[in-house]
């Protein structure tokens, strides 16, 4: 039996491989690559947004203190629809804040727009300041990187204000 084996006694090859093959081309045809890709994408960002995601608790100052991640999972196809990233934070003392997104290489993708709060639409609103006067404030981001649209994937935000960093994820999805 053993040297049966090995010297492959009834294995067909040739029938083996056009199996594999018939069975790699429904994979990709089907649209199961897309969802399989789909599905690891927001696993990794979940992963990421677990490990990563330091928030409040480390990012409060004198007048900064960030409050949420109104769009963290995004679809810049212009449909209105998720297309924007919208961060929230209050800013009593109208510190200078400084919002990067990096690619998972640590690639400067794009530098996020500081926008009034009042702005952003009316499906989604920032909470109102719990320190008055605070003036809350958005950062935005549109899955722009050199007037292009970037890649399906995540993305890493860094936000900097008065000596303090707060980092998280963003998904694309294209």
């Amino acid at each position: 039996m053993k040297q049966d084996f090995e010297r492959g006694a009834g294995l067909n090859k040739e029938a083996d491989m056009k199996k594999v093959n018939r069975i790699r081309n429904n994979f990709t045809d089907s649209g199961v690559a897309r969802w399989v890709t789909l599905t690891l994408a927001v696993a990794a960002a979940a992963c990421l947004a677990a490990t990563m995601e330091i928030g409040a608790a480390h990012a409060e100052g004198v007048g900064f203190k960030f409050r949420n991640a109104l769009v963290r999972i995004i679809t810049p196809n212009n449909d209105h629809k998720n297309d924007v990233a919208i961060l929230c934070y209050e800013n009593a003392a109208d510190a200078a804040v400084n919002a990067k997104i990096f690619d998972l290489k640590g690639q400067i993708v794009a530098e996020m727009q500081r926008i009034d709060a009042a702005t952003v639409t009316a499906s989604y609103r920032c909470p109102p300041a719990t320190v008055f006067p605070a003036q809350v404030e958005a950062l935005t981001w549109n899955g722009l990187s050199s007037g292009a649209v970037v890649d399906s994937g995540v993305y890493i935000y860094r936000i900097q204000c008065e000596g303090r960093a707060v980092t998280g994820t963003i998904l694309v999805v294209r």
